[in-house]
C-alpha cells in the first residue's frame, strides 16, 4: 500500500505540473485576437457548443485536456469520455473566465445552478451537528438517511426544507445515531465514504428510491442537488438547496472495463464511485454540498445513483473542476445491514 500511495502522489504531482503548464499557457494565449465561433458538438440531445471567443492557443489547450482524459479510458468508452471531457473543460474554463458563457439556448442547463423550487426534492435534506449546518444528505427510507463519511459521526439533525440561512425554512428531525462505514479511510485514501443516519422520528416525506446497477450504467446525464456554496473559491451561499443537470464519466459496468487509468487521472475509485461534471459556473458544486444526492431522472421519478464525495484528483481548483460520487447500488447490502441491526426495515429493490 505505501508503494501504491508513493506512486499515487508522483502521478498527482506529474498531472499537478501538467495543469500548471496549461493554465499558463491559456493565460497567454487569451490575449490573442479571439475568431468568430464555428460549429457545434451535440451528444443526447444537449448542445455543447464550441466556446465563444475562445482562442486558437485556447483550444489547443483544451484539446489537450479532453485527449489527455480519452487516452486513459478504455477503448470503448473513449467517444463517450471525449463527450464528457469537452463539456467539463468548457465548464472549467467559463468559470475562470477564459471564454465567455454561451446562451442559454446553446447551453440546455449544462453550464449552471439554480435554486430548487419551493418544496422541491424533498428527499435532499441538510446534515447538521448540534452547532452548526455542513454537509447535504437524502432520504432513501422513512428514517434513513444517506450522506458521506467525511461528515463525521457527530450529526445531530437533518433540515428537510429549503435552507438553513439566512433562517430556517423547514422542519428539523432529529439524527439518533450515524453510521460511517467501517472501512471508511479518509484523504488522502478516499475509501469507502458513505454513512448511515438513523433519525429519531420518520421524516414523514417520500423516500428517494436506490438506483439499480442497470440504471446507473445506462445513465448519461445526473442531477445534483446540495446545500453548499456556490463560489468555487470563497465560503459563499451556504445553506440554500440548488439543483443541476452534469454529464456522467465512464462506469464500471463489467470487469471488462478497465478503467485503471482514468482511475490515475481523476482519483475515482471505479467498483464503487463515478466521475461526474461540476455543477457549472463556479456554483453549487462545493463544500456543504457533501453527501448529497447524485440522481438519476427515470420514468417513475428520481433515483439515488450516489453521493457526493470530493473533487477530482486533476481538478486545480477546490470546486468547479468535476466530482466524485460514491454508488450507492455497491452499498445497498451494507445500508440494509446496518438498517436489520437496527430493527428497520431494509431498502425495497
Amino acid at each position: 500500500m505505501s508503494l501504491d500511495a508513493r506512486e499515487a502522489v508522483a502521478a498527482l504531482g506529474r498531472e499537478v505540473a501538467r495543469l500548471t503548464e496549461i493554465v499558463a499557457a491559456q493565460g497567454r494565449a487569451r490575449e490573442e485576437p479571439a475568431p468568430a465561433p464555428t460549429d457545434t458538438t451535440r451528444s443526447a440531445g444537449r448542445s455543447i457548443a464550441a466556446a465563444p471567443q475562445a482562442t486558437a492557443g485556447a483550444q489547443a489547450m483544451e484539446d489537450e485536456r479532453v485527449e489527455r482524459m480519452v487516452a486513459a479510458a478504455p477503448d470503448h468508452l473513449k467517444e463517450s469520455v471525449r463527450v464528457f471531457a469537452r463539456t467539463v473543460v468548457m465548464q472549467h474554463d467559463i468559470s475562470r473566465g477564459a471564454i465567455a458563457v454561451p446562451p442559454p439556448s446553446q447551453l440546455e442547463r449544462i453550464v449552471g445552478g439554480n435554486r430548487v423550487r419551493a418544496g422541491g426534492i424533498p428527499s435532499c435534506v441538510c446534515i447538521g451537528s448540534a452547532t452548526e449546518w455542513s454537509c447535504t444528505g437524502v432520504v432513501v427510507a422513512p428514517r434513513v438517511v444517506l450522506t458521506a463519511a467525511h461528515c463525521g459521526a457527530e450529526i445531530t439533525r437533518i433540515l428537510i426544507g429549503d435552507q438553513v440561512t439566512p433562517s430556517i425554512t423547514g422542519r428539523v428531525v432529529k439524527v439518533r445515531q450515524a453510521f460511517i462505514h467501517p472501512n471508511y479511510r479518509p484523504h488522502p485514501f478516499n475509501e469507502n465514504d458513505i454513512n448511515v443516519l438513523i433519525l429519531d422520528a420518520p421524516a414523514a416525506i417520500p423516500p428517494a428510491p436506490l438506483a439499480t446497477t442497470a440504471q446507473v450504467a445506462a445513465a448519461a446525464t445526473i442531477h445534483l442537488v446540495g446545500f453548499g456554496y456556490n463560489d468555487p473559491t470563497l465560503p459563499k451561499g451556504f445553506g440554500v438547496k440548488r439543483e443541476v443537470d452534469v454529464p456522467m464519466g465512464p462506469v464500471k459496468r463489467s470487469n471488462a472495463d478497465n478503467l485503471t487509468q482514468f482511475e490515475a487521472l481523476t482519483g475515482f475509485h471505479s467498483n464503487y464511485e463515478f466521475v461526474a461534471g461540476r455543477k457549472g459556473l463556479g456554483k453549487d458544486s462545493c463544500n456543504g454540498d457533501s453527501g448529497g444526492p447524485a440522481y438519476i431522472d427515470t420514468d417513475f421519478g428520481l433515483v439515488v445513483a450516489g453521493l457526493t464525495s470530493r473533487a477530482t484528483r486533476d481538478a486545480n481548483v477546490p470546486c468547479g473542476a468535476g466530482g466524485i460520487y460514491v454508488r450507492t447500488d455497491f452499498f445497498r447490502d451494507w445500508v440494509n445491514g446496518v438498517l436489520s441491526s437496527n430493527g428497520l426495515p431494509v431498502l425495497p429493490t
